[in-house]
């Protein structure tokens, strides 16, 4: 069984990625090494992670443009409401927790209900798409 790590998520209006370009720059002035947002790690909001079967993709895919074309607008507000710091090795990611809305909830439930029938619960790094520099993807805990 061929295994792929999926993450369902929503982009953010063009200001707020400007922002996030931004605070990232100055925080890579301190930390040359750190992080960086590029075309392959955008800034986004996380609505579902799950590891699925390759073959089932298609479909998920499906099901989710599905649901998205019955939305009435994705035009929403959201409010910053704290920061988040994870370390991974010598790697070190920020990030910024919004207050979910209830237009926000009830699109992720509606994801997550999609995607279930195809969820896989136990993965490995090698679901996930390999390193640039050939390293290797850490373990899911």
């Amino acid at each position: 069984m061929s295994l792929i790590a999926i993450n369902v998520l929503l982009d953010p209006d063009a200001a707020t990625v400007a922002r996030a370009q931004a605070v990232n720059a100055r925080l890579r002035e301190n930390y040359p090494d750190g992080f960086a947002l590029d075309a392959s790690h955008a800034p986004h909001i996380t609505l579902l992670q799950r590891f699925v079967r390759k073959a089932d993709l298609e479909a998920i895919a499906n099901a989710v443009k599905g649901l998205l074309q019955t939305e009435q607008s994705m035009n929403w507000e959201t409010r910053a409401i704290g920061l988040y710091a994870l370390v991974e090795g010598s790697l070190g990611l920020a990030g910024i927790v919004i207050e979910p809305t209830e237009d926000l909830r009830r699109l992720q439930q509606r994801i997550i209900d999609a995607v279930a029938p195809f969820a896989v619960e136990k993965g490995t790094g090698e679901a996930f798409a390999p390193r640039p520099d050939g390293g290797a993807i850490s373990q899911p805990q």
